[in-house]
C-alpha cells in the first residue's frame, strides 16, 4: 500500500491524486504499477491539455494505467492482489473484473459516502476488502539526501473526512523523476532482513515507467537464514522478477542504494541495461565492476536528490504523503 501511495505522488491531478499497485501471491512481488495521468505518446503532452472541465474526459485512471503495464509484459493476474488508494470507478472496476483480479485492497472511499461503488458490489469477482489503518509501521519516512528509511507508528488520527479538493486543472510535481525511483528502491530495502538491506528499482529508458524492485535477501523458502551464501543481491532480485514477467531490459535504468558488486556487474550487463544509478560511493565499487561496466559500456550515475523536500513521509493511518525540508521525524531504521 506504501507503493500505492508513493505512486500517487506523480499524479497531476489537482481534484484527485490516485495510485494503484499489483502484487503477486507470496512471495509478494511486485507485478506493476500506475497513477491517473494524461495518455502517454502520439502528441499528447499533459501541459498541453484540458486540465479543467473536460479533463475526466483524458485522464486514464491508476488502475488502468497499472493493468495495462502489467498486461504488456504478458503478466497473469488471476491472482493478484491490487492495492490502490481509492475504491475504483465503474468504468475501472469492469476492467479489474475482466482482467482476472481476484483481490482488491483500497485504502479509502473516492470521496464521502459509500465505500464501493454499485458495480463492483454486483460483481461476482474481485473480493474487496479495505486497508486496516492499524499498522505497526504506520509511518514510513525517506530520506533522499542519505537514502534511509524510518519506520514507526503513527500517533495521528485517521481522518474523517475524504472528500476531494474542489479545485480542478493540473498540479505542480516537485517530485522528479528520478527522486521518484530512487524512493521506490528505498521503500523496497525496508522488506530486507539481512545486515547490510539494499534496495534497486529497475526502470524502462522511455517511457519512464517502474518495471520491478528488488531488495537483498534470502532465497525464497530460506527467511531465517542470514548465511551470507544464501543472500540474493538487490539487483539481482529486481532482473529476476523483471524477467519473470517477460520485461525487455533493453537500455533500461537500474536505480539501487548501494553499488553492483562484481556478481551483479555480469548479470547486469547479460540483461542490457545500459545505465546504473547508485546511492554508494563510486570507490566503494569493486575494480572487477568497474572493469565490467566500462567495457560494457554501462554508465554508473552517483545519485544525487533533485527535489527541495527531500523528506518523503508515508503515513498509512491518515493515508497521506507528505514531502517536507527537514528531517525532523521519529522511528528507527
Amino acid at each position: 500500500m506504501a507503493m500505492a501511495f508513493l505512486s500517487h505522488t506523480r499524479a497531476k491531478d489537482m481534484k484527485y491524486q490516485v495510485g494503484a499497485c499489483l502484487v503477486t501471491p507470496a512471495p509478494h512481488r511486485l507485478v506493476a504499477m500506475g497513477y491517473n495521468g494524461m495518455p502517454d505518446g502520439r502528441g499528447f503532452k499533459d501541459d498541453k491539455m484540458d486540465w479543467g472541465t473536460e479533463q475526466s474526459k483524458y485522464i486514464c485512471h491508476a488502475e488502468l494505467n497499472a493493468i495495462i503495464a502489467a498486461f504488456r509484459r504478458e503478466a497473469d493476474l488471476s491472482t493478484c492482489t491490487l492495492y490502490v488508494t481509492h475504491t475504483p470507478c465503474d468504468d475501472c472496476s469492469k476492467l479489474v473484473a475482466q482482467s482476472g483480479i481476484k483481490y482488491v485492497v483500497f485504502a479509502r472511499p473516492f470521496h464521502n459516502g459509500s465505500a464501493m461503488n454499485e458495480t463492483l458490489k454486483r460483481l461476482p469477482h474481485p473480493e474487496i476488502t479495505q486497508y486496516d489503518m492499524e499498522s505497526e509501521c504506520g509511518n514510513i519516512a525517506i530520506d533522499l539526501k542519505d537514502l534511509s528509511i524510518k519506520l514507526s507508528k503513527s500517533s495521528k488520527t485517521p481522518p474523517n473526512d475524504c472528500a476531494p479538493a474542489q479545485k480542478k486543472g493540473r498540479r505542480d510535481v516537485d517530485f522528479p523523476l528520478d527522486d521518484y525511483f530512487m524512493s521506490l528502491a528505498v521503500l523496497a530495502k525496508c522488506r530486507s532482513v539481512v545486515s547490510e538491506r539494499v534496495g534497486a528499482c529497475l526502470v524502462y529508458k522511455e517511457p519512464r515507467r517502474a518495471i520491478s524492485v528488488g531488495y537483498s535477501g534470502n532465497i525464497d523458502g530460506l527467511s531465517d537464514n542470514k548465511k551470507t551464501e544464501y543472500v540474493c543481491c538487490a539487483e539481482f532480485n529486481a532482473i529476476v522478477s523483471a524477467y519473470r514477467y517477460h520485461a525487455d531490459l533493453t537500455s533500461a535504468t537500474l536505480y539501487t542504494t548501494g553499488v553492483p558488486c562484481s556478481r551483479c556487474a555480469t548479470k547486469i550487463i547479460q540483461s542490457g541495461i545500459k545505465t546504473i544509478v547508485h546511492g554508494g560511493e563510486e570507490k566503494s565499487m569493486e575494480p572487477e565492476a568497474r572493469e565490467v561496466f566500462y567495457w560494457g559500456k554501462v554508465a554508473t550515475l552517483k545519485y544525487e536528490c533533485q527535489t527541495k523536500k527531500p523528506i518523503i513521509e508515508i503515513d498509512l493511518r491518515r493515508l497521506v504523503v507528505d514531502q517536507r525540508e527537514d528531517g525532523d521525524g521519529g522511528g528507527a531504521e
